[in-house]
């Protein structure tokens, strides 16, 4: 058991040693070449180090502030994406270093050419593709920002549901059904789109089930249903909803997971009797949340078996 810990750290920081050790290896090599175009893998290898270095520092310190629930899983894949900006930032700074020495030699500035047309269309096709597909992503992660901003104008809100319907688009219509901005009308929309696999396990469409469970705005016979949802994390959602009709937390209160009636208890709405009842829960954890949140809401006292 004690080792765990440092085999948990080893597979953390092994990715990134042989990060380094790779552009290490790679930035000594260029450095040493005599090679004409020397120049042409240095200076890229050297931006490509320092963009990577930063991506590194930067999601270590996203994932660590990111209030997520499973923000951690990052730390498993950020390596992947570190090589990824490895590579893109090499070819983006060999292109842009490559299209500044052509030209610079057609200009007569330097008499000594080691560069030729066709590698010239690579590199710029190179920055053409990595122009479009930056544009791309801008794009959409602005789409996903105003889909799940509460001050996006409803006009605004409109053409996102509707472009979200016509092509499919599950990421965003998750984070339309979990904006508090959302119309109840709207969420009802959502809803009839995904509803055909609501009782399906783990189906493409869980993503919006799990934002409609949250919702406070949710209408509550859509929460009645997704409280029989056989994806736990969903009836987590809709024990905490506070839009949940008492009948259906009754419900909850007997699900044979013990976190979701543990959670549960948090719910603002809650009855003090169910929080009585799950106070004498036979789970330890469910009956240590459901005291906590008598304690908090002053019923403490009225916890305690007969």
């Amino acid at each position: 058991m004690g080792a765990n810990p440092v085999v948990f750290i080893g597979v953390l920081v092994l990715p990134y040693v042989l990060i380094v050790a790779g552009l290490v290896f790679l930035l000594r090599t260029a450095y040493r070449s005599g090679s004409p175009v020397r120049a042409l893998f240095l200076y890229p290898l050297i931006c490509s180090a320092t963009a990577t270095t930063g991506f590194i520092i930067w999601g270590h310190y996203a994932i660590a502030t990111s209030r997520s629930s499973t923000a951690a899983v990052g730390y498993i894949f950020l390596p992947f994406y570190s090589v990824a900006v490895a590579g893109a930032g090499f070819l983006v700074s060999w292109s842009v270093m490559y299209i500044v020495r052509f030209t610079v030699e057609r200009l007569g500035i330097i008499s000594k050419r080691i560069t030729a047309i066709p590698l010239l269309i690579v590199a710029v096709l190179t920055l053409c593709t990595t122009a479009l597909i930056a544009r791309h992503r801008l794009v959409r992660q602005e789409l996903l920002r105003a889909a799940a901003s509460a001050s996006t104008n409803p006009d605004r809100l409109e053409k996102i549901l509707a472009g979200a319907f016509s092509s499919r688009d599950l990421p965003v219509l998750s984070l339309l059904a979990k904006n508090p901005s959302t119309p109840p009308a709207d969420l009802i929309r959502i809803y009839d789109f995904s509803k055909h696999s609501v009782s399906e396990f783990n189906p493409p469409e869980y993503v919006v089930f799990h934002s409609l469970a949250q919702n406070p705005r949710t209408p509550p016979d859509i929460l009645v249903v997704l409280a029989a949802c056989p994806q736990m994390s969903i009836r987590v959602g809709v024990g905490m909803n506070p839009g949940t009709p008492t009948e259906t937390l009754r419900k909850l209160s007997r699900d044979k997971e013990n976190l979701v009636r543990s959670w549960m208890t948090s719910n603002p709405k809650i009855p003090k009797e169910l929080l009585l009842q799950l106070a004498n829960d036979p789970d330890q954890i469910v009956r240590n949340y459901a005291q906590s949140y008598l304690t908090y809401r002053g019923f403490d006292r009225e916890a305690r078996s007969p």
